[in-house]
């Protein structure tokens, strides 16, 4: 990560957030919840597979790191549409938005090639995706 592009800057603005975010309800969380990990029947949710990084606390966790993934799929629409019904559903808007989405932003640093962000495009959407995360906090 520290050889990433902006990812020293990142975790160093990630250490100085973590302090200031606000507390939330707890819940059940996913920790790798992408559409890779959803299974659909007739319009509806049938499944969420892969949960061996399951774990318990702020749900924006799990909003944070889907967004990421629905950006780097080129979906940034889908993204905010996804937030929107999520926070419709819900009745409130999502704390710590931004924070989380950060430090899901993490994740494709430490393994650039698998993530396919070590270049154009996929280094660029993730550089989008930052900068508007950091608008959020």
């Amino acid at each position: 990560m520290q050889e990433y592009p902006g990812g020293a800057d990142l975790w160093q603005m990630l250490r100085e957030l973590y302090p200031n975010i606000q507390v939330v309800h707890p819940s059940l969380l996913h920790i790798d919840y992408w559409s890779g990990n959803i299974l659909w029947h007739k319009n509806e949710i049938s499944a969420v597979l892969d949960w061996e990084e399951a774990a318990y606390g702020d749900p924006a966790i799990d909003v944070g790191y889907a967004r990421m993934n629905m950006f780097l799929m080129t979906l940034p629409e889908a993204a905010d549409e996804f937030l929107s019904v999520y926070e419709s559903h819900m009745g409130h808007k999502v704390e710590n938005l931004g924070f989380w989405e950060l430090a899901a932003a993490v994740r494709p640093m430490t393994d650039p090639v698998d993530w396919k962000v070590t270049n154009t495009p996929g280094l660029n959407i993730l550089l989008k995706f930052i900068e508007a995360a950091k608008k959020r906090v």
